[in-house]
């Protein structure tokens, strides 16, 4: 095994891969697609392109009640939001994330569609689903966004937010806005209250479901000279940047002191970017100050997860496994994720390194496509019958020789 971070030393030791690995399988190895400096404008220089990038979803400006529904709302329901695994995630509507265009704009050009990774020349990383629950407060179990709604009660429910709908399009706007809705339902009192809360909420939180990177490293300087290329994100894209943020040392502002127990996001809220001379450049330098398992160094959170403890273990999978180890090996997991209008794939095998584990080269994954129903059912098929092994927070994670070349 090899350090990866600063004069490579070897090291001979037991090492933990993420299957598939070429080691361990006959799959042929995939092979990197060229990096893509070529079609990239030879300067990084955003603001002079011509490229126009609209983030409908971010940052999101809720009308300035939004905060007071959710604090009226909190004591009553709180208990429930963590049962069913939205707590953080709704805590982190409240705040408010600076956007930097040429960060988001840099990290966009290492991105690889094939990969489902962000391609450096040090490494592979990504956005996991270790990210989106840990960073962003989402839960990685539970049911399908395509679950059909079947009880009579859930029904009558769903029949009333549609009127209400129709009565908040019937402004001069003709269409259902946020402020309408949050005045027609904020301490209203009503028997809908909170679906009406979770519905406003959703509305844009869901659109993480959707895809969320794009290719701007297929954009051609010479061929779109004159032309200008409008690109609409309607997803929360500040995940993007938060992660980077997380990980990325050079690119990091001080983060915000905060109180034991809340969100991810509270450490950025309203925090300005720092001055980088070139985006690009930082990222492409920066694999031996990259943070792969930043996470794991959260001592501030009082409900610190049990995937990060101090001693590496073996724990047996079976019916009574506990929910969080099970998400953690959910986040381990080479899958299909199915979203809204599509199915994404899921290579977390290419990027070992951010669960505490050891990289080796990735096995190819040859995956037919599927309808949602059977992604998911893949996705949720219980793991039983093996042993897990969990990295302690501070294992020292290394990368095969063959790996480094």
């Amino acid at each position: 095994m090899v350090f990866p971070i600063g004069d490579h030393k070897l090291t001979l030791r037991p090492a933990h891969f993420l299957n598939p690995s070429v080691t361990f399988t006959d799959e042929p190895i995939f092979e990197l697609p060229s990096l893509f400096s070529s079609s990239l404008p030879p300067t990084f220089e955003p603001s002079k392109w011509p490229l126009k990038l609209t983030f409908n979803s971010w940052p999101w400006k809720p009308p300035r009640n939004w905060k007071t529904w959710v604090d009226s709302l909190r004591p009553k329901f709180q208990s429930l939001w963590k049962k069913a695994g939205i707590f953080e995630a709704i805590m982190n509507s409240t705040y408010v994330i600076r956007k930097s265009n040429d960060l988001v704009i840099g990290i966009a050009e290492r991105w690889c569609s094939k990969t489902r990774t962000f391609i450096f020349p040090w490494a592979e990383a990504t956005l996991t689903l270790e990210d989106t629950m840990v960073l962003g407060g989402f839960s990685v179990l539970g049911h399908s966004v395509y679950i059909s709604i079947e009880s009579q009660e859930l029904k009558e429910i769903e029949d009333k937010l549609i009127q209400a709908r129709v009565e908040t399009g019937r402004s001069k706007a003709r269409k259902a806005s946020p402020s309408e809705w949050l005045k027609l339902f904020i301490n209203s009192g009503s028997e809908i209250e909170h679906e009406a809360f979770l519905v406003m909420w959703l509305s844009v939180d869901l659109c993480l479901l959707k895809r969320t990177i794009v290719d701007l490293n297929k954009f051609d300087s010479d061929e779109n000279e004159n032309s200008l290329l409008e690109v609409i994100i309607r997803s929360p894209f500040q995940l993007v940047q938060l992660w980077v943020w997380e990980r990325f040392q050079a690119l990091q502002p001080k983060p915000k002191l905060v109180i034991c127990g809340e969100p991810a996001f509270a450490r950025w809220h309203r925090v300005k970017s720092v001055n980088v001379e070139n985006v690009r450049v930082a990222l492409l330098s920066a694999g031996d100050t990259f943070l792969w398992c930043p996470y794991a160094l959260y001592r501030y959170k009082s409900d610190f997860p049990r995937f990060y403890r101090e001693k590496e273990r073996w724990v047996p999978v079976d019916p009574n496994l506990d929910e969080e180890i099970e998400a953690f090996a959910r986040c381990m997991r080479v899958s299909q994720l199915v979203g809204l209008g599509c199915i994404e794939e899921y290579f977390p095998h290419r990027v070992a390194m951010q669960f505490g584990m050891d990289q080796d080269l990735p096995g190819c994954v040859t995956q037919c496509k599927k309808t949602p129903e059977i992604a998911w059912n893949n996705y949720s098929k219980p793991i039983s019958d093996v042993k897990l092994y969990v990295p302690s927070r501070l294992s020292e994670i290394g990368v095969t020789s063959h790996y480094l070349k």
